[in-house]
């Protein structure tokens, strides 16, 4: 198993970017070939090959992410957690990202992603549960979202784009509409 947690200052900081996988991959038993290799691809995976020797404290948040992330595919998990996994990168390592997880899926991998931003789960997540309040409010497979939504708002073009977004608003827009908050605009 790998997890991603959203606050990526739990990396261990003091340590350069290599070092700190070295020790992740010693923590899993990879042998140490092994190990290497697939440090340099991570890191050129990421393009982080010029950070490899530089201590994580002064690496930017996207960087610090990028190495969470190398951390917790070094050992090739089974199944991956991943809390917001997008936030604080920018959009080429975004898209490369996204492929990567489709193609861990697609060689077997499960991956559970929680996160606020419903167009990376709509296009990433083959079911989806929406949890508002702590509860889960709605759960389905996107395509049956897609589906269903886009023949309920038939005729909005701009309602239909964005499914899930559109789907999750619906369901708590009367407890949470601009109306209530924000009456004066």
């Amino acid at each position: 198993m790998g997890i991603l947690f959203e606050n990526v200052e739990d990396l261990f900081v003091y340590l350069q970017g290599g070092e700190h996988l070295e020790f992740v991959g010693q923590v899993y038993g990879l042998p140490f070939e092994t190990m290497e290799e697939r440090i340099d691809a991570l890191f050129r995976f990421f393009e982080m090959e010029s950070h490899r020797n530089i201590i994580i404290d002064d690496y930017s948040k996207g960087m610090k992410k990028k190495l969470a992330l190398a951390s917790i595919l070094l050992h090739d998990p089974d199944f991956i957690i991943l809390d917001e996994p997008f936030e604080g990168l920018d959009t080429l390592t975004i898209v490369k990202i996204k492929k990567l997880l489709r193609k861990l899926n697609e060689r077997g991998r499960t991956i559970l992603i929680t996160s606020h931003i419903l167009s990376y789960v709509e296009d990433l997540c083959e079911e989806v549960a929406i949890i508002h309040r702590g509860h889960i409010i709605y759960r389905n497979q996107t395509e049956k979202i897609r589906s269903e939504f886009s023949e309920e708002v038939a005729g909005n073009p701009a309602l239909s784009e964005h499914a899930l977004e559109d789907l999750f608003l619906k369901l708590v827009e009367e407890e949470n509409g601009v109306e209530k908050t924000l009456a004066w605009i």
